[in-house]
């Protein structure tokens, strides 16, 4: 691959123009030294590991190739990749499997639902909660409901990481 800074911005190139300037045809068989004085220059791509990010292209002067630097992930950053890896739905039967293997029976959570103060939760409300619990082919982790009765139930963030995650590699 090649690159060239064309009106302040670098464009990459797979391969080099066949014309170029003058040249109609075969500009890609010229020698280096003439590419290089046109400004094409090769383009590095540097290996990235799974904690890393590059930079913008560049070009480095030093070895006349287009380039980026890798730049090591903070442990902010670490933290939100892995945070991004864990799934945000689950399916019912996954869940309910997660939950059963954190001592949480589907019929305590029902309990829990129905014993909602009625100026929390409508009766309507409950019984929709219920329906859901039930019916829902997938339950999303963000969605309120879903968060308050995993409140009530005394689960943790960690507790959902790890069932969201194991629920969707079906680790049972």
């Amino acid at each position: 691959m090649y690159a060239k800074e064309e009106n302040g911005t670098i464009k990459k190139y797979i391969d080099l123009p066949n014309s170029f300037g003058n040249v109609v045809g075969g500009y890609y068989k010229l020698d280096l030294e003439t590419h290089k004085a046109d400004g094409f220059y090769p383009y590095q791509m540097p290996t990235v590991a799974e904690y890393q990010k590059i930079t913008d292209i560049y070009f480095d002067a030093d070895n006349e190739i287009f380039t980026h630097d890798v730049i090591d992930f903070t442990d902010e950053e670490i933290a939100e990749f892995e945070r991004s890896k864990i799934p945000n739905t689950i399916t019912r039967m996954n869940l309910k499997i997660q939950l059963l293997l954190k001592g949480i029976s589907i019929d305590y959570i029902i309990g829990v639902i129905n014993s909602l103060d009625s100026n929390i939760f409508s009766d309507i409300q409950k019984q929709i909660a219920i329906i859901k619990l039930n019916e829902a082919q997938y339950f999303e982790r963000e969605n309120s409901d879903f968060q308050m009765i995993a409140q009530i139930c005394g689960l943790t963030e960690n507790d959902l990481d790890e069932m969201f995650t194991n629920g969707n590699e079906n680790i049972i």
